[in-house]
């Protein structure tokens, strides 16, 4: 099997649900961008991970702490993952037994988070490398200078929380380095 980036025209085709498919006597390997579906998955992620990150902070009676990022991702089989990150160890030491048992009270399933090292300890790359999955949702939006160009040519769409309003609220999304406001048509 070869990969090439090579431009030609395309035309955007569902078969059975999926939008990856062999086409042609070749047996070439299609995969289709990003289509409706897969961005309310990620919106829907995006809740999860900011529901489960709302309650922790619920429950320590504070709307800003504890400092930690939530992301969750769904593998093949359907079921959410949920796992946290800080640019601070002892949140992650702090939080990660309340994060699990929310989460897994919630009926999904727990990913221990990263150590912290260089650009290991980011939640949504946690996800990524553990489930391999291309859609994410995160807590708020990934770090500038960071994921967003780990990502940024990966083609995995993160939805995130823009509880600030910086981009006009609820739930953005972020692909190939572009922030999409809303979820597309088709």
């Amino acid at each position: 099997m070869r990969t090439t980036s090579d431009r030609e025209i395309m035309y955007n085709l569902t078969v059975s649900e999926d939008h990856t498919y062999v086409v042609g006597s070749g047996q070439w390997v299609v995969h289709n961008t990003f289509c409706r579906e897969d961005f309310e998955e990620a919106a829907s992620l995006t809740a999860i991970a900011r529901n489960v990150r709302d309650t922790v902070r619920t429950r320590y009676n504070n709307k800003r702490q504890p400092n930690i990022h939530l992301a969750a991702g769904r593998d093949a089989n359907g079921k959410v993952y949920i796992t946290l990150a800080s640019n601070n160890q002892t949140d992650i030491n702090r939080f990660s037994d309340p994060v699990a048992t929310i989460a897994r009270n919630s009926g999904y399933e727990f990913i221990p988070a990263a150590p912290i090292s260089g650009s290991s300890g980011h939640a949504e790359r946690n996800i990524y490398r553990t489930l391999g999955t291309d859609i994410i949702g995160v807590s708020a939006r990934p770090c500038y200078g960071g994921c967003d160009v780990y990502f940024g040519n990966n083609d995995v769409l993160i939805g995130f929380a823009d509880f600030d309003g910086d981009y006009g609220g609820g739930t953005v999304f972020f692909l190939n380095g572009d922030i999409i406001y809303d979820i597309p048509n088709n």
